[in-house]
């Protein structure tokens, strides 16, 4: 809107936009930019504000007239980090103090959903008012010093407002490893007004065009691409007056063909596929209550001779099922394992890669920020397993167990408490990127 405002007020509003703008966090907005905009807008009738939200009032981290719904472009496709903006600015259009959760709240109720294999997203969807640029030049609105009043003409209120859309689809991660996914959108994470939770359709960018999602608290819709890469997603909405609205967004598809058989394994060894296998194991002993569990993935030297040489691997500190629970490996993972060595000059690189002499037993948690002493136990069953697929290919080898960083002190005080108790260890034991003497993090980390 343009407002005839008082030419004193423009340079005012210019340093308190610049000011807040300046903020070391995009969501520690100033105050001082909204105590201004209520000082200009506070005078209206907030209840005659169509859908109590107020496009000139808003803290602007994203320029939503992009987002309108009706035409598909580069510059509207949107992304996790795009989506918040998005959202930011919409909540800062409040008139009246009624709830609309947070960004953090929102991502913290979506967290129990994210999972391998699905692309789990969130919605935006809603009517909001904007002042009419001409609103004061056709005496719809009065302007009173700095402030602004709701205008009447002979006892009839003049309506200053024009109606806007907002539609903006994204899903929390962009990149997502294998073909076959569920593309799901539960009601519950999607915020708005004016809209059909049944009326969603999808373009999965899979060649066959808008489908309807099914309809419920779960939407969800089963995708499966020829070929990995990147794909554009379209989305579109019904609102209650017939209108049709359209977001969309892209992601990376990555082809696992190279990667371990992703169904979830518990058989011996014997029936497992040949060269890699990987299989989700969880600790028959708990601690305080509760039993870790994680996934294994073996990379055979010579998958027609079984398991003779275990070279096992126990990964460090990983908060992948927080930051990125879409991805079962987490931040790290054999693939990464795999890579670092492949980038090694030394003879690491030859008797793991070139010309393989040991069996590599990954052990990913499956909560890498979890408990050292529970985590332990699950290793403690590793451990166990390994022995047993040893045996069971007649073989008689040591295990070499290789902690990386946080990693090592599950082996190393497992290891320490067998030999207390007088077992038999048939280990060699490494470790990677730790001090024995002390490991310590702060608590707000291990508290996640």
């Amino acid at each position: 809107m343009k407002l005839n405002l008082p030419k004193q007020l423009i340079p005012c509003l210019f340093f308190i936009f610049f000011a807040a703008n300046k903020s070391t966090a995009q969501q520690e907005i100033s105050t001082a930019f909204f105590d201004q905009m209520s000082a200009i807008f506070g005078s209206l009738e907030t209840n005659r504000v169509p859908h109590g939200l107020l496009y000139d009032i808003a803290f602007e981290q994203a320029q939503l007239t992009n987002y309108e719904g009706s035409v598909l472009a580069d510059s509207n496709s949107v992304n996790w980090k795009e989506f918040q903006a998005i959202y930011q600015t919409y909540r800062s259009m409040r008139v009246n103090n009624f709830n609309i959760r947070t960004i953090n709240a929102l991502e913290s109720q979506a967290l129990p959903y994210r999972e391998p294999g699905t692309i789990l997203l969130t919605g935006l969807v809603c009517k909001y008012a904007k002042v009419r640029e001409d609103a004061l030049i056709e005496n719809l609105i009065s302007q009173v010093g700095n402030s602004l009043r709701d205008k009447y003409v002979n006892g009839n209120w003049q309506d200053p407002y024009q109606i806007k859309t907002l539609f903006a689809v994204s899903p929390f991660v962009s990149e997502f490893r294998g073909l076959s996914h569920n593309i799901v959108l539960r009601t519950s994470l999607i915020e708005g007004n004016s809209f059909d939770p049944s009326s969603f359709r999808i373009d999965a960018g899979d060649g066959f065009g808008y489908r309807q999602i099914p309809s419920g608290p779960i939407n969800a819709y089963e995708v499966t691409y020829a070929t990995a890469g990147e794909k554009t997603i379209k989305m579109k909405v019904t609102l209650n007056t017939g209108e049709v609205l359209q977001s969309h967004f892209k992601i990376l598809v990555t082809d696992n063909a190279e990667e371990p058989n992703n169904e979830m394994r518990t058989q011996t060894i014997s029936s497992l596929p040949a060269n890699m296998a990987q299989m989700q194991i969880t600790s028959p002993n708990s601690f305080e209550g509760q039993s870790a569990s994680g996934f294994v993935t073996i990379k055979y030297a010579n998958d027609n001779a079984g398991l003779q040489k275990p070279l096992i691997v126990v990964e460090g500190f990983d908060p992948g099922h927080i930051t990125n629970p879409e991805s079962k490996d987490g931040i790290t993972g054999i693939y990464g394992f795999l890579s670092d060595i492949n980038g090694d000059a030394s003879d690491l690189k030859n008797i793991l890669l070139n010309l393989p002499q040991y069996d590599i037993i990954y052990v990913d948690w499956k909560k890498g920020t979890d408990n050292l002493k529970r985590n332990a136990q699950l290793l403690k069953e590793v451990i166990r397993r390994v022995n047993a697929w040893k045996t069971e290919s007649g073989s008689t080898a040591k295990n070499i167990i290789i902690g990386q960083s946080m990693g090592g002190l599950e082996p190393d005080g497992r290891l320490r408490r067998w030999k207390i108790k007088g077992r038999i260890i048939k280990q060699t034991y490494l470790s990677a990127m730790i001090l024995h003497i002390r490991a310590q993090m702060c608590l707000s980390g291990t508290s996640i």
